[in-house]
C-alpha cells in the first residue's frame, strides 16, 4: 500500500503528487510523470479519498509551508512509528531538519498542520 496527497498546481491544471518513497524520500511528481513511468502499475488499484476540509487561504498557506519543509526529507518506516499514538516532542515542528516520513505519515502530518 502507498499513500500520496493529490494537489493541483496553483494557477494551472497540472496535477502533482506529494509522496514519500523508500528510494527518494519526500518529493513531488506530476501525474503525467507518474503515469509516463508507469508507477501506477505498481499497485493493484488506485483509490482516491476526498477529505472534507475547508481550503481557506490560511489552510493553503500552511500546507504550502509544510510542503516546502517536508520536501527532500528522508523516508523512514518502522513498526514503532506505525503504532505510536502521539508524535514525539518537536516531531511536528517545522524546524526539525532530522524529521523523516513514511508515506501515510506524511499525509497525516500535512493535514495536522
Amino acid at each position: 500500500d502507498h499513500a500520496a496527497l493529490i494537489l493541483k498546481k496553483y494557477g494551472t491544471k497540472e496535477i502533482i503528487l506529494l509522496e514519500s518513497t523508500g528510494r527518494d524520500g519526500v518529493g513531488l511528481i506530476s501525474w503525467a510523470g507518474f503515469t509516463k513511468h508507469k508507477f501506477h502499475n505498481l499497485y493493484d488499484k488506485l483509490s482516491i479519498r476526498y477529505l472534507d476540509h475547508e481550503r481557506s487561504d490560511n489552510f493553503l498557506e500552511t500546507l504550502d509551508k509544510f510542503i516546502k519543509f517536508a520536501l527532500k526529507k528522508k523516508y523512514k518506516f518502522n513498526l514503532n512509528k506505525l503504532f505510536r499514538k502521539k508524535a514525539k516532542k518537536n516531531e511536528d515542528d517545522l524546524t526539525n531538519e532530522k524529521r523523516t516520513y513514511f508515506c501515510s505519515e506524511l499525509i497525516g502530518a500535512a493535514y495536522k498542520q
